[in-house]
């Protein structure tokens, strides 16, 4: 971006190594706000290789760079002669010069001795047009994204383990009809679990520490308004859980320490009722603090187990109600949560809780029904 934004830069070229060029190049392509023609080159050959082509595609690329045509049509990438759209072009083989291929579309141009030609133009929204250029201003504003492979057999153990590890989404390379298998499916749909809202908001970082805004009140459209705060402190090893609510939704924050937050899905007739799912939110493994919050509806079981001292705060759309306060074993075997913890501290209370099956049907949470 600030190359782009020197005065009036001819084009740009980035040399980069071949195997994550196109990711690269289609990640500039979304966030770059200029029509400076942006060329991404790089060579599969080393240059002390007979038949090295490095020389030649960084030489191409800085004449797609400067030729007037390149203008506002997005990232490129030039190697092997040819200009590829980023958004396009992926890499097939590991060893030849031409791997690249840009598919059922075909290539943008040619560059020939005495002429850089283009035979077509990207049609979709890149660079100045792209919405995505309009959010990220810089790293911190990424979230982690998954990438997941269905083959044959394949379960969800992936995908609960990338949510586990911080993952705010998921993208499922798919079967040729896009679909994942039946068993990842079920883990999927059980992850978007209705209700329950994963948030990673920005942090910015400077010299004196960091900034983060924590809860905003339109990341949950339709929720009531949270009234009231509470923080608590927890010593490691501690065990709070599992509680529920018929009518009060809470929105976790753990600015200190490290905890594994357990959730319950106990809404009768809902697409996720039995489903579990962990989390881990804080400061990983004594790492740097991930920053998540969770926005957890009424009629979801939620729980924490503390993996160190640890620190955490949450808001209610309700004040305390002990008619409200109800709660299932922490260590039901249908429940089958994994708290991290071996032999935790837990409270006589939550050592009494019901096993799910034991609740008493007048408490048992319904989907879609709250007052």
């Amino acid at each position: 971006r600030a190359a782009v934004a020197e005065p009036r830069p001819a084009g740009i070229v980035v040399t980069h190594g071949s195997n994550t060029a196109e990711e690269t190049a289609y990640f500039l392509n979304l966030v770059l706000r200029s029509e400076v023609p942006v060329v991404v080159t790089g060579a599969q050959r080393q240059n002390d290789t007979l038949g090295e082509e490095g020389p030649r595609n960084l030489f191409d690329a800085v004449r797609v760079a400067i030729e007037p045509e390149a203008r506002g049509k997005g990232v490129l990438l030039a190697v092997n002669e040819i200009i590829h759209a980023a958004r396009d072009v992926t890499k097939l083989i590991s060893v030849r010069v031409e791997t690249w291929d840009s598919g059922d579309l075909g290539a943008l141009g040619l560059i020939d001795l005495d002429q850089v030609s283009f035979y077509r133009s990207p049609t979709r929204r890149h660079t100045t047009h792209s919405a995505v250029s309009q959010r990220v201003r810089s790293a911190a504003d990424l979230p982690r994204v998954d990438i997941l492979t269905a083959y044959a057999d394949g379960d969800g153990a992936l995908a609960e383990a990338a949510v586990r590890a911080g993952a705010r989404g998921l993208i499922i390379a798919g079967f040729p009809t896009g679909s994942p298998t039946p068993a990842m499916r079920t883990v999927l749909d059980r992850l978007r679990r209705d209700g329950v809202v994963v948030v990673h908001p920005t942090v910015h970082v400077d010299d004196r520490g960091c900034f983060v805004e924590t809860y905003r009140r339109e990341w949950f459209p339709g929720a009531r308004e949270m009234i009231q705060g509470n923080r608590g402190d927890r010593v490691a090893g501690s065990l709070v859980g599992l509680h529920y609510h018929l009518h009060q939704a809470d929105y976790w924050y753990v600015p200190n320490g490290h905890a594994r937050v357990v959730l319950h899905d106990l809404r009768e007739g809902g697409p996720s009722d039995g489903a579990t799912l962990e989390l881990d939110l804080g400061e990983v493994d004594g790492g740097a603090n991930n920053h998540l919050g969770v926005y957890i509806p009424p009629g979801v079981a939620h729980g924490f187990a503390a993996l160190s001292d640890m620190t955490i705060t949450y808001l209610v759309d309700g004040y305390y109600n002990p008619a409200d306060e109800l709660g299932v074993a922490w260590d039901d075997p249908r429940i089958a949560a994994d708290w991290g913890v071996d032999d935790p501290l837990v409270s006589e209370r939550d050592r009494t809780n019901p096993r799910r099956a034991d609740l008493d049907p007048q408490w048992r949470p319904h989907a879609r029904l709250r007052s």
